[in-house]
């Protein structure tokens, strides 16, 4: 279908705008395709003021943009502003006083006050779009006090009045997965769900992916494994997280410190808590520590740290546990020499290790080994002390299946670095057997334990 007379065709559906030639209305051309934010768009309906804030190149500029033409019939006028500097929104407000405002009444009013009080005398409903606002107290000047309208910010501030924020996410594997799909062509499901779990699902980072694949004339498993080889390369994306990354540095050590351990574990579920309590063990390279210290020692050093790494999105809601995105984790790893990269993943596994309780038998330590379990086995050497006492959490607390993949992984690990004679690995093969044998049960298979005992 094509549109005209102000319609926007997108596939099999007409969007017209109710907007005359002449009367107000600036958008940046509309998106396509937007999968996913069904939700997004109809609780963005039900609101007169929302702010849509996330981390850069997760779609928050599509999806206002998407809401503003899906609804263009419902307005008599639509203005997109760039909110990202004073200067320049200054003149485009002053360019919409001009419109709105032609015969002159008021010139000499502040062009600001000049549109808020044309839009206050407005008849029909409009609606207002500040792009990439850099926080609240930046934009509240410029927000209608008054009138029949609706306002739409989008900003990686999480900063905001309480009731007026809807958080915009990466897309779920299934739908980013099948995106990847339809702009490139092809069949490859398992390729396309790999790559949208370590692209995190970020809309803009798929996109580019796509585009790679399809301006290259390669295929989706070719992209995956440039991904995992040459990643910094395949992430132009990560230049939307640059300012964030800058202000974070002008705020203290504590917030980018904070991050860089975080780039160091799994991306789920992490115990900042726990692994952040003084006093830092001693296992943690001296450059490192200098940078961790204001986390660990003033009381408020860490949840004034996470509380800066929230406002830019980099990492989720507040919580005991802490998630943050993988791609945030690429590219914060990245930017670190390789010898810098490498002390703190020291410091990342020396803090998982010290986390470990004493005694992992009793109850009360088995939460917390099963928090540190998906970190330790990123971080920690297979071979030391506190991953075998790790690995005897799981069977005492009943996750038979979880104790015999981890003794499998401790058996192979010490039988390739030791040797299948080693006494470690003996004692490893003694573990899996043992487990294997509780997971099969009173009617398990006995010989295949025995089995593993003996390394066959």
């Amino acid at each position: 279908m094509v549109a005209d007379h102000g319609g926007v065709a997108v596939g099999t559906l007409l969007y017209r705008r109710r907007v005359a030639a002449g009367e107000p209305l600036r958008l940046d051309p509309r998106p396509v395709p937007v999968v996913g934010r069904e939700k997004l768009l109809g609780s963005i309906a039900k609101r007169s003021t929302v702010v849509l804030c996330g981390p850069g190149g997760v779609g928050k500029t599509t999806a206002a943009l998407e809401y503003a033409y899906r609804h263009l019939d419902e307005y008599a006028l639509v203005w997109m502003f760039r909110a990202a500097e004073a200067t320049a929104l200054l003149a485009q407000f002053h360019e919409l006083a001009e419109r709105l405002d032609p015969t002159g009444i008021g010139e000499r009013a502040d062009p600001v006050a000049r549109v808020h009080a044309a839009l206050a005398r407005q008849r029909g409903c409009w609606l207002l779009i500040f792009d990439s606002a850099r926080d609240h107290a930046a934009v509240r000047r410029w927000l209608p006090p008054q009138g029949s309208g609706d306002v739409l910010v989008t900003t990686r501030d999480g900063r905001w009045p309480p009731g007026r924020t809807l958080p915009v996410d990466g897309l779920s594997t299934d739908v980013a997965a099948q995106f990847l799909l339809n702009q490139t062509g092809e069949f490859d499901t398992g390729s396309a769900e790999a790559i949208a779990r370590r692209l995190g699902g970020l809309p803009l980072a798929l996109a580019q992916a796509a585009a790679f694949v399809a301006g290259t004339g390669g295929t989706l498993a070719g992209y995956l494994q440039l991904l995992r080889r040459e990643r910094p390369g395949l992430l132009p994306a990560a230049a939307t997280w640059r300012p964030a990354f800058d202000d974070l540095r002008a705020a203290g050590p504590g917030p980018i410190a904070l991050l860089r351990l975080l780039a160091c574990l799994a991306p789920e579920d992490i115990p900042v808590r726990v692994l952040l309590s003084a006093p830092l063990p001693a296992a943690v390279p001296e450059e490192i520590r200098a940078e961790l210290r204001p986390l660990v020692e003033r009381p408020s050093g860490l949840d004034a740290a996470a509380l800066e790494l929230r406002r830019y999105h980099l990492i989720g809601p507040p919580g005991d546990l802490v998630s943050v995105h993988r791609l945030v984790q690429a590219v914060t790893l990245d930017a670190l020499e390789p010898g810098r990269r490498a002390a703190w993943r020291a410091a990342a596994a020396a803090l998982v290790e010290a986390a470990v309780p004493a005694d992992v038998t009793v109850g009360e330590s088995w939460p917390v080994c099963a928090l540190l379990l998906r970190h330790a086995l990123l971080v920690v050497d297979p071979l030391s002390r506190s991953m075998g006492r790790l690995a005897r959490s799981p069977g005492h607390a009943g996750d038979y299946a979880t104790a015999r993949g981890l003794w499998q992984i401790l058996a192979e690990s010490r039988s390739a670095r030791l040797g299948p004679g080693h006494p470690d690995t003996l004692a490893a093969r003694d573990g899996l057997a043992y487990w294997s044998s509780v997971a099969a049960g009173p009617h398990g298979d006995r010989d295949g334990a025995e089995d593993q005992q003996q390394g066959g």
